[in-house]
C-alpha cells in the first residue's frame, strides 16, 4: 500500500544526531534542518519544574550526577549539557545560545519563535516519562501548560500530541478529558494492536521499527478502525522508505534533515 501523501518527518529529541539531545540547540538545529516537528520528554525537578530530559538521572548527557528530581532548575542549568557532544552550536544561528537546558514552556516558546510567523505546520510530540514519584501530576502539568499557551492562540499552528510507554499514564489522561491526541509507545506489538484495538483514549500506536517491520500489516489494520501509527527511532534510509511506502503519517529519527531529504 502506498501513502497518499509523504510521511512527516519528527526530530527525536530535537536533531539529535547533530547536537546534544533535548537541548535549546538541538531543537533550533531540528527547525533549521526543516523537521515536520519536534518530540521532546519531560519531567520534573526537585522544584517542580518540567523540564525537557530524557534520562531519569542526569549522569548520561551532562557533567552532573543522581537523579533529575534531586535537582532544582537553577542545579540543572549549572551543569554542561553539551561538550559531550560534537555538535558545533556555533553553527547555528543566535537562538541556539542560552541555557541549554529548557522547560516545557521555555522550549515551546523556542519552536514557536524559531518557527517564524509563516504559516509552516508543525508537530510537537510531548513524551511523559514514567516511571515517576510524581505519579500523574506529570500529566496534569503538561495539559496544564499546553491548556495555558491554548488559551492564548499560541498553538494553532502546531498539532500536538502528548505521547507515553505507560498504559496507567495514558488512561489517565482519557480520565481527565485531556484535549489532545495521545499516542502509546511500544517496544512489541500485541495482540490486540494486531487486532485493531487500542486502549481507550489512544489515537495512535508508537512501535518501534524493528516491530513494525516485523508486523507491517498492523498498519492497515489500524487505519481501517482510525488508528495511525508513527513508528521510531527510524535513523536507516530503508527504514524510513519502507514505513512510508506502508503509509505512515509520521516518522520520528534522529536524523531529521537526512531523512527528510530521503523521503522529498
Amino acid at each position: 500500500m502506498g501513502p497518499t501523501t509523504g510521511s512527516r518527518v519528527m526530530a527525536h529529541r530535537g536533531d539529535s544526531a547533530r547536537f546534544a539531545e533535548n537541548t535549546r540547540a538541538a531543537y533550533v538545529g531540528a527547525v533549521q534542518a526543516g523537521a515536520d516537528g519536534i518530540e521532546c520528554d519531560v519531567r520534573f525537578t526537585r522544584d517542580r519544574q518540567l523540564v525537557c530530559l530524557h534520562d531519569p538521572t542526569v549522569d548520561r548527557t551532562s557533567n552532573g550526577h543522581g537523579p533529575v528530581e534531586h535537582h532544582t532548575l537553577a542545579e540543572l542549568r549549572s551543569l554542561d549539557w553539551s561538550s559531550w557532544h560534537p555538535g558545533d552550536i556555533a553553527t547555528l544561528p543566535s537562538s541556539a545560545v542560552g541555557p541549554q537546558i529548557l522547560t516545557l514552556p521555555e522550549m515551546i516558546e523556542v519552536v514557536l519563535a524559531e518557527l517564524g510567523s509563516g504559516d509552516r505546520p508543525f508537530d510537537l510530540a510531548i513524551e511523559t516519562k514514567h516511571p515517576s514519584p510524581f505519579g500523574h501530576l506529570v500529566e496534569d502539568d503538561v495539559v496544564r501548560i499546553l491548556d495555558a499557551f491554548r488559551a492564548t492562540g499560541q498553538l494553532n499552528r502546531l498539532a500536538i500530541r502528548i505521547i507515553t510507554f505507560s498504559r496507567a499514564a495514558a488512561a489517565h489522561l482519557h480520565e481527565i478529558g485531556a484535549p489532545y491526541h495521545v499516542e502509546l509507545l511500544v517496544d512489541e506489538i500485541d495482540e490486540d494492536a494486531l487486532s485493531g484495538r487500542l486502549p481507550a483514549g489512544v489515537r495512535t500506536l508508537a512501535p518501534a521499527i524493528g516491530a513494525l517491520r516485523a508486523h507491517p500489516d498492523v498498519v492497515q489494520t489500524l487505519g481501517r478502525r482510525g488508528y495511525d501509527v508513527h513508528p521510531w527511532t527510524v535513523d536507516d534510509i530503508d527504514d524510513a522508505r519502507f514505513a512510508q511506502d506502508l503509509g505512515v503519517s509520521i516518522i520520528t529519527t534522529n536524523r531529521p534533515g537526512p531523512i527528510r531529504a530521503a523521503l522529498g
